[in-house]
C-alpha cells in the first residue's frame, strides 16, 4: 500500500498535469494519471483501517479535491467508470470530514471531562 503511494508519487500523478494537452494523447495521458491518482487515493482510504493505520493522502491534496471539475469536463475520453470513481473519491473525503469532526468532539468531551475532574479532586 504504501509502496503503491510512493511510486504514484514519484511519477507525479498527485499533482495537476503540467501544460495544457495539445492532441488526443495527451489528453488521455493527462486524465489517465489522474484517473490513477484517485485510484490509489481510493485504495488507500479502503485498505488504511485494514491495517490499523491512518491515511496518509490528504483529502486537501489538489487532483482529489478537484476530482469533480476532472469528471465534469465532459470529454470524449470520459470511461464510464469515472463517475464511480468520482463517488467513491466524494465519499472518501466526506468520511474523512465525518471523522475529523468526531475526532475533534471526542477530545473536546474528554479535555471537559478531565478538567471536571482536576478541579473535582482539587477541591
Amino acid at each position: 500500500n504504501k509502496s503503491l503511494r510512493r511510486i504514484a508519487m514519484d511519477l507525479g500523478l498527485d499533482r495537476p498535469t503540467p501544460g495544457k494537452p495539445v492532441n488526443e494523447l495527451q489528453r488521455r495521458v493527462a486524465r489517465n494519471r489522474t484517473r490513477a491518482w484517485l485510484f490509489c487515493f481510493n485504495l488507500e482510504r479502503l485498505a488504511a483501517p485494514l491495517y490499523g493505520a491512518s491515511p496518509t493522502i490528504e483529502g486537501s491534496n489538489y487532483v482529489v479535491h478537484h476530482a469533480a471539475e476532472w469528471w465534469s469536463r465532459r470529454e470524449d475520453l470520459v470511461s464510464q467508470s469515472d463517475v464511480h470513481l468520482l463517488g467513491m473519491t466524494e465519499a472518501s473525503m466526506i468520511l474523512e470530514q465525518y471523522q475529523q469532526v468526531v475526532a475533534n468532539r471526542s477530545r473536546d468531551a474528554v479535555q471537559v471531562r478531565l478538567y471536571s475532574f482536576i478541579t473535582k479532586a482539587v477541591q
